[in-house]
């Protein structure tokens, strides 16, 4: 799967997730922009991601509450 920056005008891997809440995620280690893809079809994106947190992300036995607890309210949302 592929999901297109429109400001940047090129094409970002996404990864699916195996959650409740988030179905998958893209990530842009340049512009350190992390896009969420919901589940109810909700997208956000958060500005100033480091990359270790999108890892940890990837890697948590539950995305959902990793994302609630690490990311809604800490990063800028774009």
């Amino acid at each position: 799967m592929v999901a297109s920056d429109a400001g940047e005008n090129r094409r970002l891997e996404l990864k699916p997730l195996k959650s409740t809440l988030i179905e998958a995620i893209a990530y842009d280690r340049d512009s350190r922009r992390l896009t969420v893809y919901f589940m109810d079809g909700h997208v956000g994106q958060f500005l100033h991601v480091p990359e270790g947190v999108v890892l940890g992300l990837e890697l948590a036995a539950s995305p959902g509450s990793f994302y609630v607890s690490e990311i809604r309210d800490k990063y800028e949302r774009a």
